[in-house]
């Protein structure tokens, strides 16, 4: 099994890969209707959000640095997307909607989590 990358970086001990699909229906029911009744308007697309976990491990400026990569990846004017490749999912096309950290200084280690938007 290949180690999953963003931005050509690998996204070490990865733990968990989740995805949602949504079809973002809109649902618009009636005053003294029943559910039945409700129309419902497929008009804004599907979305897919992805959210991978992870541990990074080491000496601790080596784990920083692991963890700066993601942190840029996030700069708030994400004009074009990165790629995300994973065994599981194949390669999808992303932006990183969010990045959680959580860092464990007595075992020098960093958990990881991103959230991330499939597109262009």
């Amino acid at each position: 099994m290949a180690t999953p990358t963003i931005n050509a970086n690998e996204l070490d001990n990865v733990s968990q890969i989740t995805f949602t699909k949504d079809a973002n229906i809109i649902p618009l029911s009636f005053p003294g209707g029943d559910s039945d009744e409700t129309e419902t308007w497929d008009l804004l697309g599907v979305t897919k959000v992805v959210t991978i976990s992870g541990t990074y491990a080491g000496a601790t400026a080596d784990v920083k640095s692991d963890i700066d990569i993601l942190s840029a990846l996030i700069d708030g004017d994400q004009g074009s997307s990165v790629s995300l490749v994973t065994d599981e999912l194949g390669t999808l096309n992303v932006k990183v909607a969010s990045l959680d950290v959580t860092w464990d200084t007595l075992n020098n280690k960093a958990g990881y989590t991103l959230k991330m938007i499939e597109g262009v």
